[in-house]
């Protein structure tokens, strides 16, 4: 659309009333008033929709971007275009109150891997506004080839410093920079109020360079190299910082979507290695993943699930990463031994009508562990959540949240935690 024509339809939508009323026209101007603004408001909603404006979109379609603004990252309030410039900035200032009636190693997140073995009764209470965060997204022009740029932060880092969280260019199908791993599925992902939230899910944030390419309407796929990290223990004294991951990760996916749901299968293939002291030895680690989303029962209500199973990748499950040996063990004789494991999330969320919705979720997180492996380290994590949310508006949103979780040590030993929070949200 040329770009005067697009002005002139935003200011005649705007303030139509004004427009009209300054000077009195005759009335065999008003069919070709009529004709024009007909064709500029026709233009205007092609380029919305080009833009991806949600102005349209169905009341429930709403509910679930007013409760997480991952999912459309980029809907700020500031909106300046030029002749081939879109900016939007984005964000949220989000504070939670935390109870645990049991201690939980991390005080900001509902971590399963941090609940002590045995169970320590220890309540404490927390305030803080760590989840807020910022974001800037810039667009060239508003075709499919434009370019993109999209960074992000929030205060998640060291003594809550200013954290990185998505850095990232776009160029047709390609993408270069930080963002969510390609493994994953972010929108099979319940929403929590806790910033952990499912921890049995899929989760994890990664340097990458990602080729996306439209099959049909309703089917893509996605091929990328992932700078990869990983979580080795050790025991016998040799040193498992001197296993690393030689090769980027590869990563890619399947996915379908039907109607309001989707289907999509995800896959990682990547390769450990040690080179030390005790001698030299490297695993390939896989993984495989299928998970979706579907209406089930009355409007507004959704079933979504996670599966997974591999070797070698616990590092892409959020609550076996945070034990830190999720991905292979290292023997006293040099030799490096990949680790299975098993995931499962599932949840419902329910929009009972435009203002209230509640999300009941589920997940279980599985390590198979190996002879020589200590009997505290990790074996099993589970976690339970159940959420209420009120979001009368776009720009706020309030909830409260109960978490259940337990860890399971390779001994069989146990330990749970119970957690209360509420939440205010405000998004630009």
């Amino acid at each position: 659309m040329p770009a005067e024509r697009r002005h002139l339809a935003v200011l005649l939508l705007a303030a139509p009333s004004t427009a009209l009323a300054q000077e009195p026209l005759a009335a065999q101007e008003l069919p070709d008033l009529d004709a024009r603004i007909q064709a500029l408001s026709e233009e205007l909603d092609a380029a919305r929709a080009e833009l991806g404006a949600t102005e349209t979109d169905a009341p429930f379609d709403k509910v679930r971007q007013r409760r997480d603004s991952t999912l459309a990252p980029s809907t700020g309030l500031v909106d300046i275009a030029a002749e081939d410039l879109s900016l939007r900035i984005g964000g949220y200032v989000k504070m939670d109150g935390i109870h645990d009636f049991q201690r939980v190693g991390n005080a900001s997140k509902f971590a399963t891997a941090t609940i002590p073995v045995p169970t320590e009764d220890q309540e404490r209470t927390t305030f803080q506004a760590r989840e807020t965060r910022l974001n800037v997204d810039v667009r060239s022009g508003f075709k499919a080839e434009a370019v993109r740029f999209f960074v992000e932060g929030d205060f998640y880092g060291a003594g809550g410093a200013f954290n990185l969280r998505h850095a990232y260019g776009e160029y047709g199908g390609l993408l270069a920079g930080q963002t969510w791993t390609t493994f994953m599925d972010l929108s099979s992902r319940p929403v929590t109020l806790d910033f952990e939230g499912p921890d049995g899910a899929l989760f994890l944030r990664q340097p990458m360079v990602r080729w996306t390419q439209a099959a049909s309407d309703t089917t893509s796929w996605s091929l990328a190299l992932e700078g990869a990290s990983q979580g080795v223990g050790a025991l016998g004294g040799v040193d498992p910082n001197l296993a690393d991951a030689p090769l980027p990760d590869l990563t890619g996916n399947l996915r379908r979507e039907v109607g309001s749901g989707h289907l999509q299968l995800s896959g990682v293939l990547r390769k450990l290695r040690y080179e030390g002291g005790a001698g030299e030895d490297a695993v390939i680690g896989w993984g495989l993943a299928l998970s979706g989303k579907t209406p089930v029962g009355p409007r507004g209500r959704r079933l979504m699930a996670q599966l997974s199973v591999g070797e070698g990748t616990g590092e892409y499950n959020q609550a076996l990463r945070d034990d830190g040996q999720s991905d292979a063990f290292l023997g006293a004789d040099g030799r490096l031994e990949a680790l299975g494991n098993h995931t499962a999330t599932v949840g419902v969320e329910n929009d009972w009508n435009a203002d209230w919705s509640t999300t009941v979720a589920y997940s279980v997180a599985t390590l198979d562990n190996v002879t020589g492996q200590a009997a505290d380290v990790l074996h099993q994590t589970q976690s339970t959540s159940a959420t209420l949310l009120w979001h009368p508006t776009r720009h706020f949103l309030a909830g409260v949240e109960y978490l259940y979780g337990t860890r399971e040590n390779n001994d069989g030993q146990r330990g749970h935690a119970n957690r209360v929070m509420f939440s205010f949200k405000f998004f630009l």
